[in-house]
């Protein structure tokens, strides 16, 4: 009887079959382990959602994006107190978190380390699973912390909508007014006083969803900030109160794209003077062809990096009655 045996032809072919179904099955792996991130990612957003909504039933008005009060003094400095990030931990059952919190001080005050340790903290919910290093720490790009040292804060993945950048608003679309953020215009201001003393003094509170005439259903809350892939010091921190939480976004493609860091800055409109503050306000994710939002409504959608850019700036805002929003 003789024996049975592959060839070395048989083999091969074998060997090249089985090649060929893994090269077609680990990209619909991939595809479906981003799948469930993306899921993730969104099911996040609406409980980051959510709990603004019960922050709301409590205060009657949604959290400061930023608290700001004063002018230059470094009294006044210390006088920026929280980020929405803070605020909402009572709400995501991260209450022991928040008691470690003290107001008196800011998150960036070096020289208190119980916010420090605050600041330091991953907190998962605001961490999307598909960012590229969600919650490291990292210094951010701002410049030296208040009190004089640098010190290293936990990232985030998201952040809270504080408007549009208009023209003549002081951002990067045009005009150059003494406190850009006097133009604040949505849901999640630096809250405070700006521009003290000069002509663009105004004073901006926190804001009743009354507030929002545009509708809760086409008004921006919350949108994706991933880790920049060359710019990590540009990420989001949901503790540091330096502008790192709050979006602000244009009306450009370049708005759309804010982790791929080179391609914003080389996009960003010419008339903007600071890029790396336009490219760090904007909005972004490591999701294919898009990224997630939620509405004040609290229902989150995915946005593809192709939607129109006049919608995608007019949502940002609450209460300037465009037409032509989500």
């Amino acid at each position: 009887m003789k024996n049975r045996a592959f060839t070395l032809v048989e083999l091969l072919v074998v060997i090249a079959i089985i090649g060929v179904l893994i090269g077609l099955l680990i990209p619909a792996v991939q595809a479906a382990r981003e799948a469930a991130r993306r899921m993730q990612c969104s099911n996040q957003m609406k409980q980051i959602s959510i709990a603004s909504h019960n922050y709301h039933d409590t205060n009657h008005v949604f959290p400061a994006g930023a608290f700001y009060v004063g002018g230059g003094s470094m009294e006044d400095v210390l006088s920026w107190r929280a980020t929405w990030g803070i605020a909402l931990l009572p709400f995501i059952e991260q209450g022991v978190l928040f008691e470690m919190y003290d107001g008196k001080y800011s998150v960036l005050n070096a020289a208190d380390s119980q916010n420090r340790t605050v600041a330091q903290t991953k907190v998962s919910i605001y961490c999307c699973p598909s960012d590229a290093e969600p919650g490291k720490r990292i210094v951010p790009a701002a410049g030296p912390m208040y009190g004089g040292v640098d010190y290293e804060i936990a990232t985030s993945s998201y952040r809270a909508m504080g408007g549009a950048m208009l023209a003549n608003s002081g951002w990067c679309e045009g005009g150059s007014p003494s406190s850009p953020y006097k133009y604040w215009n949505g849901i999640f201001p630096a809250v405070g006083r700006f521009g003290a003393g000069t002509a663009d003094d105004r004073l901006i509170t926190q804001t009743p969803i009354a507030s929002i005439t545009d509708g809760t259903t086409h008004t921006i809350a919350f949108v994706e900030h991933h880790q920049p892939d060359t710019m990590p010091e540009r990420s989001s921190f949901w503790a540091s109160i330096g502008g790192n939480s709050i979006a602000s976004i244009a009306a450009s493609q370049s708005s759309l794209i804010s982790r791929q860091w080179e391609r914003c800055v080389i996009g960003a409109p010419s008339a903007c003077t600071n890029k790396p503050v336009y490219c760090g306000r904007q909005a972004g994710a490591y999701h294919s062809n898009g990224f997630n939002i939620a509405l004040a409504d609290a229902s989150v959608r995915f946005l593809s990096d192709t939607i129109n850019l006049e919608v995608w700036q007019n949502s940002a805002t609450m209460q300037n009655g465009e037409m032509n929003q989500l």
